[in-house]
């Protein structure tokens, strides 16, 4: 743990991991998230910036919340961002389904995951006679 300053607020905080914020802060946010969510299931063609004057935050949390796959969007949405790999248009996440794929594909390959397992192959007995250790030998 670590002790910081809430960049929101000012307030000193016991800062364990995500955003600078302390947790008075974190749930000030949370209820804009709801009410952000709540304004875009009532009026689902509204922009970004309209967004973020209805619930009082800058574009760029709406936009955060995006990339988090918190908030999505309809297909008649005007919100679109750019996938973070091709540049294709997208309406949440950070990378579009193929770029994913392939993402996953590539984790896949390199974990070992897409590797047929390697078969075995008995060794076949050159005789059937039994063996026998010879103990007189030094």
């Amino acid at each position: 743990m670590e002790i910081t300053t809430c960049r929101m607020c000012g307030n000193i905080f016991n800062y364990v991991r995500g955003q600078m914020i302390c947790q008075s802060c974190k749930n000030k946010m949370e209820d804009k998230f709801k009410e952000a969510k709540d304004y875009l299931y009532k009026n689902p063609r509204a922009g970004i910036r309209e967004l973020a004057a209805h619930c009082e935050v800058t574009p760029s949390q709406i936009n955060r919340w995006i990339r988090e796959e918190r908030l999505s969007f309809t297909e008649d949405s005007p919100i679109t961002l750019d996938c973070e790999k091709c540049g294709a248009a997208i309406r949440t996440g950070r990378f579009c389904q193929r770029c994913k794929n392939e993402l996953s594909n590539g984790i896949n390959e390199v974990a070992g995951f897409n590797r047929k397992p390697a078969e075995h192959k008995k060794k076949e007995a050159t005789s059937n006679k039994m063996r026998f250790l010879d103990s007189d030998s030094k």
